[in-house]
């Protein structure tokens, strides 16, 4: 960590603010992934459901059909309260898209940034030297 704390406050960020802000990053990435994970679980039970339903439509006994209307319900419940837990905030929202925003401005600075470091190697070179292999990089 010292490391990593150096360099922020090389680019003269604040500790507290940028751990603080990497807290709020992994806290909201936890909660994306729980949503989603939420949102697959929810399809399982639909899948279930219909399935029980369906069951209970051929289901002629007494003993099974009450079985199958208990297991329904349960589903119902568990799905009621899986779907109003499911969906992140529209504050959560926005803030995951401003998130990925970043993600590809700096994916997209790294590449000009390989980009010009091969140029930059390439004027260094020689003239009439050959290109360097990439594993003699």
């Amino acid at each position: 960590m010292p490391a990593e704390r150096q360099a922020a406050g090389g680019l003269g960020v604040d500790w507290a603010r940028y751990t603080g802000t990497r807290e709020q990053v992994a806290r909201l990435r936890s909660r994306q992934r729980r949503s989603e994970d939420t949102q697959r679980l929810l399809l399982e039970l639909r899948g279930a459901r219909d399935d029980l339903a369906s069951q209970l439509a051929i289901a002629r006994d007494p003993a099974s059909r009450q079985f199958l209307e208990a297991q329904l319900r349960t589903l119902a419940g568990q799905i009621g309260e899986l779907e109003s837990e499911r969906e992140l905030t529209p504050s959560e929202q926005s803030q995951l898209e401003l998130l990925e925003s970043y993600r590809a401005e700096v994916a997209l600075l790294n590449g000009r940034q390989e980009r010009i470091e091969r140029e930059a190697r390439a004027l260094a070179r020689p003239p009439g030297t050959p290109e360097p292999t990439a594993s003699a990089n």
